[in-house]
């Protein structure tokens, strides 16, 4: 059983309590409003482009054309699975997928495809920011393998790892590749 004061030591690692609430009380918490208000733009964001992707959808048993799912609808979906995901990660993908085909009588399949539509989404625009930094860091190439590179590959034996970094560059080469030469007129 830990006594007074040694959780603090033990989860902060030997961070001293007074210290922390010196900080605490040093803060300056005025960053906080337009840190919850970009945080909230965001999820509004997600849930207009998840939005957006469930309007493709047909109605389940219904002869309507066109979906309107409202704003408000997603927003609370990706909430609710936000906060499942916080309890067992991915989870909160299935429920808020479950929770708007409930409340909007559309297929599960046909909604959490739109959930994996956005994933795929979401490591496409990973993968093109990676290549834009890499282009535009491609003269400190140097400097990165130094610093960030180097310490990875010698904490993990130098061996699995570079192979692993190889073949992930050399298939994100290849994709921008393929796509570059079928895309140009």
């Amino acid at each position: 059983q830990m006594k007074a004061g040694e959780w603090g030591k033990k989860t902060l690692r030997g961070a001293e309590l007074p210290e922390i609430v010196e900080a605490l009380r040093a803060a300056n918490y005025g960053w906080l409003i337009p840190l919850l208000i970009v945080t909230i733009l965001g999820h509004v964001l997600r849930a207009w482009r998840w939005k957006i992707l469930l309007e493709a959808l047909p109605r389940h048993a219904s002869n309507i054309d066109r979906t309107q799912v409202p704003l408000k609808t997603t927003f609370y979906a990706t909430m609710i699975g936000y906060m499942i995901n916080y309890a067992v990660p991915r989870l909160g993908e299935v429920v808020r997928s479950a929770d708007v085909a409930a409340h909007e009588e559309l297929s599960f399949a046909a909604v959490f495809g739109t959930v994996v539509v956005e994933r795929i989404l979401d490591a496409l625009v990973l993968v093109l920011g990676l290549m834009i930094s890499f282009y535009l860091l491609f003269d400190q190439l140097g400097v990165i393998q130094k610093y960030f590179i180097d310490p990875i590959l010698i904490g993990l034996n130098q061996g699995p790892l570079s192979l692993m970094v190889g073949v992930i560059f050399g298939i994100t080469f290849s994709i921008a590749f393929i796509y570059w030469t079928a895309c140009r007129p």
